[in-house]
């Protein structure tokens, strides 16, 4: 019987973000060969994740500007109208 304070550690093998990874003769891991195409992809998701926030969080949170309908479903549309008296008043 243990104690509660004592634990029992199962034997772990090497992480897997370590196994399969070549090293260089220095011992250190090898970095990701990138790919043209593939940051090509990478830049075209970003812009797309980038221009989705934009229209559906800071359009309508900031300038009161909803052009998909969403940021009032957010209830991020009465952030603007504090905004906008601070700005007319």
């Amino acid at each position: 019987m243990t104690k509660s304070s004592e634990t029992i550690r199962a034997q772990q093998g090497p992480l897997r973000s370590v196994q399969g990874q070549q090293r260089d003769a220095a011992g250190h891991i090898r970095g990701v060969q990138a790919t043209s195409g593939g940051l090509i992809r990478s830049m075209l998701i970003a812009g797309g994740a980038a221009v989705a926030m934009l229209s559906v969080v800071y359009l309508p949170a900031e300038h009161g500007i909803d052009p998909t309908g969403f940021g009032a479903v957010l209830g991020v549309g009465h952030l603007s109208a504090a905004v906008l008296q601070d700005w007319f008043h």
